[in-house]
């Protein structure tokens, strides 16, 4: 923040002291500088931009290369606007790494530990897989138990419903000549 601002805060805590300030606005402004810092402190990391992005046989494998993330031990980087490639870091010249302050090692151990989640991870959607599976097959097979007891349900209400109907002449009564 500029010494304007800092002084902006400054007298708004004297004007506070003195009653003289609305204590609301006061909190606002001081909120919304605590905001700012944050914001600024939480992405102020300066970008590390390599003129050329060197390999251990020092061959170049990107230009103006701007170091981005960390995924695991790979380091992603950008060139111009849409050009994005991740290098293992043994893949990299130890002074890019040094330049960036990881080690080699400290990068392998991130690498192990991030494959390892990774593969928790797969193990769990894996079983929640095969539980969904199982489930919606038991879904399938009640499904069709209930459609045979529907319709078993159907054919009985319809001949209670519907008596089967005598011949024509049922009804009437056989007449004796006599």
């Amino acid at each position: 923040m500029s010494a304007e601002c800092w002084r902006e805060f400054g007298c708004s805590f004297s004007l506070l002291a003195l009653g003289w300030l609305n204590y609301p606005l006061m909190k606002l402004r001081l909120l919304a500088g605590f905001g700012i810092f944050l914001a600024v402190g939480a992405s102020g990391q300066t970008n590390i931009v390599f003129p050329e992005l060197l390999s251990p046989s020092e061959t170049v494998l990107m230009t103006n290369a701007e170091f981005r993330c960390l995924t695991g031990g790979k380091l992603c980087f950008r060139s111009g606007l849409s050009d994005y490639r991740s290098y293992e870091a043994a893949k990299l010249h130890t002074n890019v790494l040094l330049k960036l302050g990881f080690t080699l090692e400290d990068l392998q151990k991130r690498q192990a530990a991030f494959d390892q989640k990774n593969k928790l991870a797969t193990a769990a959607y894996a079983a929640q897989a095969a539980a969904l599976a199982q489930q919606r097959q038991q879904a399938e097979l009640k499904a069709q138990s209930d459609a045979e007891k529907l319709a078993s349900f159907n054919a009985t209400n319809a001949a209670i419903a519907n008596p089967a109907t005598k011949k024509a002449n049922g009804n009437t009564k056989k007449r004796r000549n006599g």
